[in-house]
């Protein structure tokens, strides 16, 4: 007769590990989580909180970051009155604004802290998740 597996109990206080569905392979969670928030915001808004991003990448970087998706904005982006077009800002995918997000979580946490911040005060969400990683 074969062995039927025993499942073994687990220790008090062990539970399988979480993980996020809406991650994949290789993104940071913050990066991933904003990137989901801001394809759900109305154009204007994530027009506007994608200029934020933008505007924390240098001219080199625009060029590489997100397959060049921003590269465009080099000459413009730091300039006050600087706004991602809204066409730019439907067209940009999802991996686009995650990669966006991850490099600018790793050169300036601030920027995705303060980004977090606003996220949580238009009522994007209660509190971004991993919003204190930044």
């Amino acid at each position: 007769m074969p062995k039927t597996p025993r499942s073994h109990p687990r220790p008090a206080g062990h539970s399988p590990p979480r993980t996020n569905p809406s991650t994949r392979d290789g993104e940071v969670p913050l990066a991933a989580t904003i990137a989901d928030v801001l394809a759900s915001l109305h154009l204007v808004e994530r027009a506007r909180l994608l200029s934020r991003l933008v505007a924390g990448v240098g001219n080199l970087a625009l060029a590489v970051v997100s397959g060049g998706a921003f590269a465009r904005y080099a000459a413009v982006a730091r300039r006050s009155d600087f706004v991602v077009s809204l066409e730019d800002a439907a067209r940009a995918t999802r991996a686009q604004v995650c990669e966006l997000v991850r490099y600018v979580q790793q050169s300036n946490p601030e920027l995705i802290a303060r980004l977090c911040d606003d996220l949580a005060r238009i009522g994007a969400v209660a509190a971004t998740p991993g919003a204190s990683e930044a």
